[in-house]
């Protein structure tokens, strides 16, 4: 007996008796997750507060009244 063919792109694992396709690429990008997370600020090492962007007129042209339409 031949056995079936398997996609490269994919590995199958057993666990709990089940077959299950597990793709390697989400496999990596969990990896890279897992990598990210576990990048930590020591203790006592603080880094400077960014400066907040300057808003722009916004706010006063926001409580401005707006002028009556359709009205002579």
């Amino acid at each position: 007996m031949v056995p079936p063919k398997i996609d490269h792109r994919q590995a199958i694992s057993t666990i709990g008796g089940r077959l299950r396709e597990i793709d390697s690429r989400l496999r990596e990008i969990r990896e890279k997750g897992k990598k990210k997370k576990k990048r930590k600020r020591r203790i006592g090492e603080e880094t400077e507060p960014l400066p907040s962007p300057p808003t722009g007129r916004s706010c006063t042209v926001a409580h401005a009244p707006s002028p009556p339409t359709g009205r002579p």
